[in-house]
């Protein structure tokens, strides 16, 4: 998120403020009161309203994604309008409609209330996620001293103070539609160019042990191919993702 922002994600009010901006700009003319559900959505991104939340933009359009179907359901702006039927006298159809109106803006702004919720407690849950995530890339990362497990490469990346690169790798990927675990047993640490290569299948591995694993190849000429590659410290490895690679690029390449 851009440095010039507030973050507010956890505020309680921001569902309430994304109804507001939409009614206002309604009531000057900046958006039509029959505006779709899309429009609404593309009026928050146009006009930058995550400026005015302090929340980061992706944050806001989710947020207005949400709402702005239950807002079009419940008429939007047009919610406080009084109808006055044939059928009623205008006395009671005054107080029918105001009945509605109180009705139909305290569902709405309860549903925004909700969705904010929702939505806020996505984020802490990615926040908490992303930094047990780092926590642990970064822990495994020492155990082999930012060394690539495959091919012993270590890339340095700057002279003062001394750093070098190396990432964490899931064997089984991590979310959608692979399900992955985030733990010790579904990771490596490989460099860049080991990494392309095991994610694309070109590089794969079987293990001998927990803390044993011998490297394949597609490439009969590949210079890492048979190579034993043994784990540091308490890392050991679980052949059910070691396996399931196999199997996944085995399919992905007929």
């Amino acid at each position: 998120m851009n440095e010039d922002f507030i973050d507010n994600r956890h505020g309680h009010w921001l569902g309430a403020a994304i109804l507001l901006a939409w009614e206002r700009a309604m009531l000057a003319g900046q958006l039509a009161e029959n505006a779709t559900a899309s429009d609404l959505v593309r009026f928050v991104g146009d006009k930058q309203i995550c400026r005015l939340l302090g929340v980061p933009g992706d944050f806001a359009a989710s947020l207005a994604a949400r709402l702005a179907a239950s807002y079009v359901e419940y008429r939007g702006i047009r919610r406080f309008d009084q109808e006055v039927t044939r059928t009623s006298t205008i006395v009671q159809a005054a107080r029918i409609a105001r009945r509605r109106q109180s009705t139909r803006s305290r569902q709405l702004y309860e549903i925004a209330r909700d969705v904010n919720a929702s939505e806020v407690s996505r984020s802490r849950r990615e926040v908490e996620e992303q930094n047990r995530n780092a926590a642990l890339a970064t822990a495994l990362k020492e155990v082999y001293q930012t060394q690539c497990m495959f091919c012993e490469s270590r890339i340095c990346v700057s002279i003062s103070p001394q750093e070098f690169y190396v990432e964490a790798v899931h064997i089984r990927p991590l979310g959608r539609p692979h399900n992955g675990p985030d733990i010790p047993q579904n990771m490596l640490v490989l460099c860049p160019n080991c990494h392309v290569q095991f994610d694309a299948g070109t590089l794969t591995v079987s293990l001998r042990s927990p803390t044993e694993l011998l490297i394949a190849s597609k490439c009969s000429k590949h210079p890492l191919r048979g190579k034993v590659v043994r784990t540091r410290g308490s890392h050991t490895l679980d052949s059910h993702y070691t396996t399931w690679h196999q199997i996944y690029s085995r399919a992905r390449h007929g």
